[in-house]
């Protein structure tokens, strides 16, 4: 029998969380093929995985690493800045609402809505981590997720669990946008029939002239 020590356990622990999550969307393919086909259930497999799994679940990503330049700051920065087509699909229509609407982006619930989301999934287990989600208004090259996690970060294994929900949420919002756009264009439609099918007044002075 093979003896573990609780490092080891944790690890394989966090790859199984991991797997799990991935088997649920469908996607654990993927995984399997980042881990490559030598891969065993181990913490090198988990240690090996963990930095790519932003990677796995949205649809564009560019990793940086960003060493420090003060002397003092002993740790690294890794930031992903993630884009996807769900959110991009999701910032298309919150500008199309807000057009139709004739309101700021600020006053936007759906926005408000997918910000305390985000908020909500990025609550990880660790620390030494930040990020920032940006719209379409802020960057031309459209809306995108950034994720910067420092060296001392060590809740890796919730990052799926995060960035998925955040994907359903985009779609969840998708679904909102489009029915209440939907209703806004037959609210429209039908105030536009109203104006055209009301009759017109008689000339009221051309009436007196006739008697």
């Amino acid at each position: 029998m093979i003896e573990l020590d609780e490092y080891e356990m944790d690890g394989i622990a966090k790859l199984l969380h991991i797997a799990k999550r991935f088997a649920d969307r469908g996607r654990l393919d993927l995984l399997l093929q980042a881990s490559g086909k030598d891969a065993i259930l181990s913490v090198e497999t988990y240690l090996e995985l963990e930095y790519d799994l932003p990677c796995l679940i949205f649809e564009d990503v560019t990793v940086q690493r960003h060493p420090e330049d003060d002397w003092r700051m002993f740790s690294e920065r890794t930031v992903y800045i993630m884009r996807d087509s769900l959110l991009s699909r999701f910032d298309q229509l919150c500008r199309e609402y807000e057009a139709v609407r004739g309101i700021l982006p600020i006053e936007n619930p759906f926005a408000s809505t997918l910000e305390d989301a985000v908020g909500r999934f990025l609550r990880m287990n660790s620390y030494s981590y930040d990020y920032c989600l940006y719209d379409s208004l802020r960057d031309k090259k459209g809306p995108k997720l950034v994720l910067i996690v420092d060296d001392e970060f060590e809740a890796y294994y919730d990052i799926p669990d995060a960035l998925f929900g955040i994907l359903d949420a985009c779609e969840d919002g998708i679904d909102h946008l489009e029915t209440e756009l939907a209703r806004l264009k037959r609210e429209a439609e039908e105030n536009k029939r109203k104006v055209i099918a009301f009759p017109k007044k008689k000339n009221a002075r051309r009436r007196k002239e006739a008697a």
